[in-house]
C-alpha cells in the first residue's frame, strides 16, 4: 500500500506544481490585462426597458464611477436601479472585454388613479406608485376616477381602502384579461359604490354589481358578451345590470356604433 503511494508521489507533485503554475500564470495574465486597460469600461447595453429611458437607467446605475468592468459591483448597481418605482427587477452581467449589460424588468403599469390631492399609478399586481410625469406622458393608460377622488394617496397606498377598492380593481383587471377588446376601448373607468362605468370616449357602459359576487358576475358578463358578439358589443350598451341572479338587464346606447 505504502509502496503504491510512494510510486504515485512524483505524479501528484507534478500535478500540484502544474496546477499552481496555471493559477499563478492566470493571475499574472489578468493583472497584465488590467494594467493595459483591456477591461476598461466603454459601453453599456440596456435591454428590456419599454418606457424608462436608457439615460435614466444609466444615471441610476452610476456606472461611470467604474473604470474597469472586472471591479464591477453588481449588488450596488442593482440596488441603485431598484430605487426607481417602476423597475421591478434587474439582471446585470459583464460582456468582456469592455461592456456591461443591464436587463431591466419594468413593472406592468395598469392605470392612473385620480386621488383627492394627486394622481398616482397602479400596476397589474395592485401596487401603487407615485406619478412620474416624464415617463407617464408616453403611456396610453386608462384613468380610474369616481370614489378614488375622495381619498388621499397615502390611504390608498396603505390599503386602508382595500375593503372596496382592491376587489373592484381585481374585477377590472379580470375584464382586461377576459374581454380585452372591450377594455382596450376605455379611456376612463369610474368606480362607484355599486357600479363601474367604462368610458369609451364616444359612449359609456355602466356595469351594475354586487360587492360580494365578483367572480360570479365576471362569468355572467363574459357569457353575455359571447352570446351577443354576432350582433353587438358590450360597448353598444349604456347599462348592464348583473346584480340579479340568472339575469342580465341591459339598456342600449342610443349613439351610433363606431
Amino acid at each position: 500500500m505504502i509502496n503504491r503511494i510512494l510510486k504515485k508521489l512524483p505524479a501528484l507533485f507534478l500535478w500540484l506544481i502544474l496546477s499552481i503554475s496555471g493559477l499563478v500564470l492566470g493571475w499574472l495574465m489578468m493583472m497584465y490585462l488590467e494594467n493595459i486597460n483591456v477591461f476598461e469600461y466603454k459601453h453599456t447595453e440596456i435591454i428590456g426597458n419599454q418606457y424608462i429611458s436608457d439615460e435614466i437607467i444609466k444615471e441610476l446605475a452610476s456606472i461611470d464611477n467604474f473604470d474597469n468592468i472586472v471591479n464591477l459591483n453588481f449588488s450596488t448597481i442593482g440596488a441603485n436601479l431598484k430605487k426607481h418605482d417602476y423597475i421591478k427587477d434587474v439582471r446585470i452581467s459583464k460582456k468582456f472585454p469592455s461592456t456591461i449589460r443591464i436587463d431591466v424588468i419594468e413593472r406592468e403599469l395598469f392605470a392612473f388613479i385620480q386621488c383627492k390631492e394627486s394622481k398616482v399609478i397602479i400596476d397589474e399586481d395592485g401596487f401603487i406608485f407615485p406619478y412620474h410625469s416624464a415617463i407617464i406622458k408616453h403611456l396610453n393608460l386608462p384613468i380610474l376616477k369616481g370614489d378614488t377622488e375622495t381619498i388621499l394617496y397615502n390611504d390608498l397606498e396603505l390599503k386602508k381602502t382595500s375593503d372596496w377598492f382592491l376587489p373592484a380593481f381585481n374585477f377590472i383587471c379580470s375584464v382586461d384579461i377576459e374581454l380585452p377588446e372591450f377594455f382596450d376601448l376605455c379611456t376612463g373607468i369610474y368606480l362607484k359604490d355599486d357600479y363601474i362605468t367604462f368610458d369609451q370616449g364616444f359612449s359609456q357602459t355602466c356595469i351594475r354589481l354586487k360587492k360580494d359576487s365578483w367572480d360570479e358576475q365576471l362569468i355572467k358578463l363574459t357569457s353575455f358578451s359571447k352570446a351577443i358578439q354576432k350582433s353587438s358589443r358590450l360597448s353598444d350598451y349604456r347599462e348592464i345590470d348583473l346584480r340579479i341572479s340568472g339575469q342580465v338587464i341591459v339598456i342600449e346606447n342610443k349613439s351610433e356604433r363606431s
